[in-house]
């Protein structure tokens, strides 16, 4: 009987100490969706400021300019959200390597290609970021961070919707541009 209560009493101590090495229980779910979102956050910013220095397109500039300013706002409301909830979760600062190969890829195109690939990476990140939101809305533990996901994704939605409309123009302009040089070859090849 002595020998059970003494191995009682260890594992239970085992189980304390275990415990108190541990420190607090981490929400990983939290965690994930602030490295997920401020990521993808800085990679609005940062290929949308290299679209206004790059790209002629009004549309395209207009787009880059409405997505600084409010990725600009959604970060400071990400980090308004962590202080409220008073969580230890640090947002990135800088880009992970995945974001950093997409940036220079754009960085690295051809001025004629540009403006299709910026609004390619805004369309591929906004489905990206729609997703990311809408889970942590839907699943997000309850307090100040599932509110700022559930606040910002109308935002996000608009985007995208904003991104689609533009990929519609510069990929059909992009075809009509290519036609016209198409039917201008012909044309000159059959004088």
């Amino acid at each position: 009987m002595l020998i059970r209560k003494s191995l009682a009493s260890i594992a239970a101590a085992g189980l304390l100490a275990l415990a108190a090495c541990s420190g607090p229980v981490k929400d990983d779910k939290a965690s994930d969706f602030v490295a997920k979102a401020s990521v993808a956050n800085l990679f609005e910013i940062q290929t949308s400021e290299l679209a206004l220095q790059r790209s002629q397109n009004p549309e395209v500039r207009a787009l880059a300019q409405a997505m600084i300013t409010d990725h600009t706002k959604a970060g400071a409301d990400l980090q308004a959200a962590l202080t409220a909830a008073k969580s230890s979760v640090v947002p990135a600062t800088a880009l992970d390597e995945a974001h950093q190969k997409k940036y220079e890829d754009l960085a690295n195109a051809k001025p004629e290609e540009f403006d299709d690939k910026y609004v390619d990476i805004q369309t591929d990140a906004h489905n990206e970021a729609v997703a990311l939101f809408k889970d942590y809305s839907d699943g997000g533990a309850a307090g100040p961070l599932k509110d700022f996901a559930a606040a910002t994704l109308p935002v996000l939605e608009g985007h995208k919707a904003k991104v689609d409309t533009i990929d519609d123009v510069t990929h059909s302009g992009a075809t009509n541009s290519a036609k016209a040089s198409e039917e201008a070859s012909e044309s000159a090849a059959g004088h």
